[in-house]
């Protein structure tokens, strides 16, 4: 780090934001690794390893992964790969992607249950809503099965 630090024009930057906020972190195989990587869901994640497919079908949470020697956050960065450089940060990678065409589609949802389904659906509504004080929700299955039982 020191010695690319001294060729780097925005060393001065570069520098104390590394003394501040960077970290090595060592593990003992790459189980923990992929582990340790899925908790702390970097935005950006670069694999330089013998074995670099293991960890791109075992990592779930990361903004983006750049594989191999030959990859580089830089070429995302710059939209020279198309991956989009607009990407969950601090952990974020956990629960979200980065940006997609999807983020402007909407998908719409529906359900449709039929009266036949009723009696194997209710009573579990009715036990989960009783069980978390949810009346409503518990009376409405409960006037279902009522009227299904009619």
């Amino acid at each position: 780090i020191e010695k690319q630090l001294e060729s780097l024009s925005t060393r001065d930057i570069a520098g104390p934001a590394w003394r501040d906020y960077g970290s090595v972190y060592l593990v003992e195989d790459r189980e923990t690794a992929v582990d340790l990587m899925d908790i702390l869901a970097p935005e950006h994640l670069e694999i330089l390893t013998n074995d670099d497919d293991f960890f791109h079908q075992n990592l779930t949470n990361y903004g983006s992964i750049f594989l191999g020697p030959w990859s580089t956050v830089a070429y995302s960065d710059k939209g020279i790969t198309g991956t989009n450089h607009v990407l969950p940060t601090g952990g974020g990678a956990r629960s979200s992607a980065g940006l997609s065409v999807a983020r402007f589609l909407k998908p719409l949802t529906f359900q449709r249950v039929s009266k036949g389904a009723t009696p194997l659906v209710a009573p579990h509504v009715e036990a989960i809503s009783a069980f978390e004080g949810m009346s409503a929700h518990k009376a409405t299955a409960t006037l279902r099965i009522n009227r299904f039982n009619r």
